[in-house]
């Protein structure tokens, strides 16, 4: 069977990419391949990832807020 994880990462800075890219690490080491989504900075920091099997730019997207919380699912204006 084979194993392949997609990771799709949003983030003006690096936090996710630093976090997700630990995950990563011990995935590849269990026999996973990694696909990674991502824009801005995190372009950059995969671009030289050799676990990385693939590195797919996407549009940034921004989270809105509803109630004074963070909401993924409200569009932003």
């Amino acid at each position: 069977m084979d194993k392949t994880c997609l990771f799709m990462i949003n983030g003006l800075g690096l936090g996710n990419s630093t976090r997700c890219y630990a995950v990563m690490q011990h995935l590849v080491e269990r026999g996973f391949r990694v696909h990674v989504l991502t824009s801005g900075n995190g372009l950059t920091f995969f671009r030289d990832k050799p676990i990385v099997e693939s590195l797919t730019a996407m549009e940034a997207f921004f989270y809105s807020t509803k109630e004074g919380r963070i909401s993924g699912w409200e569009k932003r204006c």
